[in-house]
C-alpha cells in the first residue's frame, strides 16, 4: 500500500474482517509516512530488507492485495507463484497513468473516451501534408511508437491486468 489518508480505516476494516490475519505494507519509508498511523503497518518500501523478510513465508492459501498498481508492486505481484490469489483495489490513477494510456479503450466509456482523447498528452498530428516528413513522425508518434521504456511498462501492466 502507499501512505494515503484511506488506509487507516483500510486496516481498521482488515481486521474486523480478519482479525490477526493480515500483514499491512507501506510501500514507504516511516520516517517519511504522513498519513498512515497504524501500529499494524509495516514501513517495508519494496526490493527492501524488511520488505523480503515479510513477504518471504507467501504460500498457497495466501492472498496478496494491492492498494496502488506502482510499478514495484506490478513486478513484486508478477514474480509470485501462480497459485497465490490477487486483488487490486482499484484508485484509477495506478490504471490510466499507464504510459500514453496504451488500455484507453477498455478503461473508457464513450463519453469519458471522447473527453479524454481531446485532451491526452499524446503528441497531436501536425497535418500539413506539405512538410510530409513532419506530418509521418506526428503520426507515428501520437500511434505507433513508444519509448522503450513506456513499451516496457505497457507490456508489464498488461502481463498483470491479464494475472
Amino acid at each position: 500500500m502507499i501512505d494515503d489518508k484511506f488506509i487507516n480505516d483500510f486496516i481498521i476494516d482488515g481486521e474486523k474482517t480478519a482479525p490477526g490475519n493480515n500483514i499491512y505494507i507501506i510501500d514507504w519509508p516511516q520516517e517519511k509516512v504522513k498519513h498512515v498511523k497504524s501500529d499494524k503497518a509495516i514501513f517495508a518500501p519494496y526490493g527492501t530488507e524488511l520488505f523480503l523478510e515479510t513477504v518471504k513465508n507467501i504460500s498457497e492459501g495466501d492472498k496478496v492485495f494491492i492498494h496502488w498498481a506502482s510499478d514495484a508492486a506490478i513486478n513484486f505481484v508478477l514474480k509470485l507463484p501462480e497459485n497465490i490469489k490477487i486483488g487490486l483495489f482499484f484508485w484509477g490513477g495506478d490504471i490510466v497513468e499507464i504510459p500514453y494510456s496504451m488500455f484507453k479503450k477498455t478503461i473508457y466509456g464513450a463519453q469519458s473516451l471522447n473527453y479524454f482523447e481531446k485532451h491526452e498528452e499524446r503528441p497531436k498530428v501536425k497535418w500539413n501534408l506539405l512538410k510530409i516528413k513532419r506530418f509521418y513522425k506526428t503520426l507515428a508518434n501520437r500511434y505507433w511508437k513508444y519509448k522503450a521504456n513506456d513499451q516496457k511498462v505497457w507490456e508489464i501492466r498488461k502481463a498483470f491486468l491479464d494475472v
